[in-house]
């Protein structure tokens, strides 16, 4: 998601400029959202536009999550109403642990993440809940599901979690991780889980789940839960019917609906009344415009975007009758960043893969591992990888 920052002149004032070629910008001491314009080695005071604090590194404005305001804690008051704390942010449903509001200007747009996933008002975004744990949401609280305690030195099967079955949904599954909490997993269309295998299935293999598909299940809406922290947004409420009065301009190919950018893969413009909006799909996910979601490259198989070619890198063709060491895919790491892998699925096709905040790729043992155990990537973290 991406906002439209518009810093305002507010009084002459409190630095001091040097000399300079172009204009630039200087944070100020003591108030985040308050910054300086040197010019012709003149100072404007300026501000960020309310619930936007001032990035130096940048040189603009952005989200308080991404911004240490340790040491310059002060902000201009408030000018928020309804849900809207701000007239810019994301805040709380705090009815619903699930969703969250986007305030761009004051209008509020409500956002509901991806099947499992948590706000996490921490970082704002979309989270596992037993990485969040938010007060209120947390993981047992929040899925309904409480793990079996795991006794003695049982090597856990997929390495860093377990595999129940979700009773009540063929297509989803419970991850119970090696802390003992759990999380929800899912199948990607098309797939449900097979409890016997611990992998996901053709409907067909597995008993009970045969017709599962047939019933026209709503979550087959969703993109599948993978290791993604990806929000997915609930445009129904704001959908509707198309007059011949509504006409083309800007990105909006009508006043209502979602349209894919260009020459981006992964975005896509959702158009509400005409104003545009800007959404960034999960690494490794490419804008489906058959589906309207984001999903997998080689599940849209959308030209100019197919998954070689999104993703830089090729698969190594499987020989002879080999098995697969993760059921449909092989994992390989991903050179140029530690938390990343491909996973080489049992079509030949690539997937991007990633790692949990704080966690990186091991490639010895194709899991998720801390950085200290991997070598090479221990330092990944302090060089504020993102």
């Amino acid at each position: 998601m991406v906002f439209a920052v518009v810093a305002v002149p507010a009084k002459s004032g409190g630095v001091v400029c040097e000399k300079s070629k172009f204009p630039y910008f200087v944070a100020d001491s003591t108030q985040c959202d308050r910054f300086y314009k040197c010019e012709d080695l003149k100072s404007t005071e300026m501000l960020c536009e309310d619930g936007m604090v001032f990035v130096e590194e940048l040189q603009k404005c952005d989200l308080p999550f991404h911004v240490d305001c340790t040491s310059r804690p002060n902000l201009q008051p408030p000018k928020g109403f309804g849900n809207c704390s701000r007239l810019n942010g994301l805040f709380p449903v705090n009815s619903r642990c699930d969703q969250h509001f986007w305030c761009r200007d004051g209008q509020e747009i409500l956002i509901e993440c991806a099947p499992g996933l948590v706000y996490d008002v921490k970082q704002g975004v979309c989270e596992f809940p037993d990485i969040a744990l938010r007060p209120g949401c947390l993981p047992e609280q929040f899925l309904g599901f409480t793990c079996p305690k795991i006794t003695g030195e049982k090597m856990l099967k997929f390495g860093d979690h377990e595999r129940l079955a979700k009773p009540s949904d063929c297509r989803y599954f419970y991850k119970c991780m090696s802390n003992g909490l759990p999380r929800l997993g899912g199948c990607e269309l098309g797939k449900v889980f097979n409890h016997e295998t611990g992998f996901c299935d053709l409907p067909k293999n597995v008993k009970g789940c045969e017709h599962y598909y047939d019933k026209g299940i709503a979550s087959d809406n969703y993109p599948p839960l993978e290791t993604f922290m990806g929000t997915s947004v609930d445009v129904s409420m704001y959908l509707r019917p198309v007059t011949h009065d509504e006409v083309r301009f800007g990105n909006c190919s009508r006043l209502n609906g979602l349209f894919p950018v260009n020459s981006r893969c992964d975005q896509h413009f959702w158009c509400r009344d005409g104003q545009e909006i800007l959404i960034e799909c999960a690494p490794g996910l490419v804008y489906d415009v058959k589906q309207g979601v984001c999903e997998f490259p080689d599940i849209a198989l959308r030209p100019g975007c197919l998954p070689e070619q999104f993703l830089g890198f090729t698969c190594p063709k499987i020989t002879g009758e080999k098995m697969l060491k993760f059921g449909d895919h092989e994992r390989l790491a991903k050179p140029s960043d530690c938390r990343y892998f491909y996973k080489c699925m049992s079509n030949g096709l690539p997937r991007l893969g990633g790692c949990e905040l704080g966690k990186v790729f091991n490639h010895e043992t194709g899991f998720c591992d801390l950085p200290k155990n991997v070598k090479g990537c221990e330092h990944y973290y302090d060089k504020g990888s993102s």
